[in-house]
């Protein structure tokens, strides 16, 4: 039903593949995403790399036969996206084996639904958040101003996602399995030095991404290469929040990811509409970078009030933290 209130009436001829869309892709989505959790919990991290790897490069490779056959269009990669997800869902059922195929007990239904319903508010938080500003710009500008904005979000996104996620990823289950007593210790360290990419990954990205654009997309799409400049410093503070909320999830605090999600995403749309009408769709960006900061303030007293860890404990800019990433850095070249 909000398909057509998304896309809006200049685009009523995408309402029908997007319905399909949600309508099939979702429930391969879900499978895909619920394997993935499990490997993740069980500190699997062969098959969750291995998973998380294959379904992207089965849909770069798919686009590429669609390029090289001159039969690119919305349709035809809505294909494709979904036929990514949905085969590698299958494969990692039958990797799994034939236990799902059990009917499982009303009991557990039961359980599962009341556990599953404590964490619907913080992930809907969580797509807002993440989602916002793809939301307001589908809403507010054409399709042309949708695409510029989507070719820096490719670029901004590509390196530091990576990042992002791979700290996230080990920390959370890494601190959750540390002592009580050690986990704030395991918790700094980890955004010190999670700090330390996102700086050396961003400062690159800002300065190569205008020229890096126009090479890859186009001439025509040389708009791009400002905007995400912005767009990378917002999504730095987004990967550093990220980072965050998942370590304190680690210590079983689900509370402050939440009220950091919705501060970032009040934040955001109190200041999106003046800014973008000041500075355009820049200002989509310098609202998002308003959103992060202001959750991450939050997060900051959080943690210095619930956990007395001082803000200085979290400034990965320095000698000792540089010091420790060479020499990880080193002992990974040696092996």
């Amino acid at each position: 039903l909000s398909i057509p209130w998304l896309l809006g009436e200049k685009r009523q001829s995408l309402w029908g593949i997007a319905k399909l869309y949600l309508l099939f892709f979702i429930p391969f989505n879900f499978i895909i995403l619920t394997l993935l959790a499990i490997d993740h919990g069980k500190l699997r991290f062969s098959t969750y790399n291995l998973v998380r790897l294959l379904v992207p490069l089965i849909y770069l490779v798919g686009i590429l036969i669609l390029w090289a056959s001159g039969k690119v269009s919305v349709k035809t990669v809505v294909v494709i996206n979904f036929l990514a997800t949905a085969i590698m869902a299958i494969i990692r059922l039958f990797m799994e084996g034939f236990g799902f195929l059990s009917v499982p007990l009303l009991t557990e239904v039961k359980a599962l639904i009341k556990n599953s319903l404590g964490f619907h508010c913080a992930v809907v938080l969580t797509i807002c958040a993440t989602q916002v500003d793809k939301f307001f710009i589908l809403w507010r500008w054409d399709d042309w101003t949708m695409g510029i904005y989507m070719v820096a979000f490719t670029i901004a996104s590509s390196g530091l996602n990576v990042v992002g996620n791979t700290f996230h990823i080990v920390l959370f289950p890494s601190i959750a399995r540390t002592p009580q007593d050690q986990r704030a210790d395991k918790m700094t360290e980890g955004i010190r030095q999670a700090m330390l990419m996102i700086i050396i990954t961003m400062i690159p990205l800002m300065i190569l991404s205008p020229y890096i654009i126009p090479l890859i997309f186009g001439k025509a799409f040389q708009p791009s290469g400002v905007v995400s400049v912005y767009l990378i410093m917002a999504f730095s503070l987004m990967s550093l929040k990220n980072i965050k909320i998942r370590c304190f999830r680690g210590f079983g605090e689900g509370f402050p990811g939440a009220v950091a999600e919705l501060i970032s995403v009040i934040v955001y749309l109190v200041t999106v509409i003046p800014l973008s009408s000041k500075l355009n769709i820049v200002g989509i960006c310098v609202a998002l970078g308003f959103g992060n900061v202001s959750a991450l303030v939050y997060l900051f007293y959080y943690a210095r009030s619930k956990h007395n860890i001082p803000i200085k404990s979290w400034w990965g800019l320095e000698r000792a933290t540089v010091e420790q990433f060479y020499e990880a850095m080193k002992g990974l070249i040696n092996r």
